[in-house]
């Protein structure tokens, strides 16, 4: 799906000097990416884009004409490059794009550079003209996510090394209870546990919580 990227934003040198003084360290800390990895990912998204010129179909550039003749009067409305006025009107895209033509480009050329100048997105993280503050941002995003994920891994790791002796102290605390029936009582709950998507290292843990048998986290 088309949409119009931002415009404007905090300019290149700007993005360019946070970086440099933030992420001087080869690792990333707080959450930033080293300039390194911005570089990387800066290489990758002009990749896209140079996949985007080379595979553009003609009903998708046909789209992208339209898209940006549409563009005008919105909240990021398009923008002459050298005047910077807003191009509110169908027939200025049209003009702008024939100038371009004009200047020596094809049609396919003269959208694909319109596209750019405007910062359209072809697609969510494909757009033609990327700049330092698209990867900085993608590379934050990847960077919050392989987070996530190594959490979600020390989480599962740590309750499959807690189980048995969850279980354990569980069976103790339900036999106190239950007496003889006590392993049926624990294992049928372990069991709706399991039952509503749970992992059964999970289910262990979660009724363990419930019944206030989790260690103190320090």
């Amino acid at each position: 799906m088309l949409a119009l990227g931002p415009a404007g934003g905090i300019g290149f040198f700007f993005i360019f000097f946070v970086a440099l003084l933030a992420l001087s360290s080869k690792e990333p800390h707080a959450g930033w990416p080293t300039v390194l990895q911005i570089r990387e990912k800066l290489d990758e998204l002009n990749r896209r884009a140079d996949q985007i010129r080379a595979t553009i179909t003609s009903q998708e550039l046909e789209e992208l004409y339209e898209h940006l003749r549409k563009g005008g009067g919105t909240d990021t409305s398009l923008r002459d490059p050298r005047t910077m006025l807003p191009l509110s009107q169908p027939a200025e895209v049209d003009l702008l794009i024939k100038q371009y033509v004009q200047s020596g480009l094809s049609w396919k050329e003269a959208i694909l550079k319109m596209a750019g100048e405007q910062r359209v997105m072809i697609k969510p993280g494909w757009i033609l003209s990327p700049t330092i503050e698209d990867a900085l941002s993608e590379a934050k995003s990847e960077l919050r996510k392989a987070k996530l994920d190594e959490l979600a891994r020390i989480k599962e790791a740590q309750a499959h090394e807690l189980e048995p002796r969850l279980y354990e102290d569980l069976f103790s605390t339900y036999r106190k209870i239950y007496g003889s029936g006590a392993k049926r009582v624990l294992d049928r709950r372990i069991e709706s546990y399991i039952k509503k998507g749970l992992e059964r290292n999970e289910a262990v843990v979660a009724l363990a919580g419930k019944e206030g048998l989790l260690p103190k986290e320090r």
